[in-house]
């Protein structure tokens, strides 16, 4: 019995990091994007100033 409740322990411990890896990446997927964004419109203005 005690080790059954252990092993379920173990599943929700590892259940909850998953989530806390995953939001993580998620956060940074949306930070780098963002930031890519911005960044390669920041080089489509600057063209734009230059070809004209």
């Amino acid at each position: 019995m005690h080790k059954r409740l252990a092993q379920k322990a173990d599943v929700s411990a590892v259940q909850v990091e998953m989530r806390k890896f995953i939001s993580d990446t998620l956060n940074r997927m949306t930070w780098n994007f963002g930031l890519m964004t911005l960044v390669s419109t920041i080089v489509m203005v600057t063209a734009m100033f230059l070809i004209r």
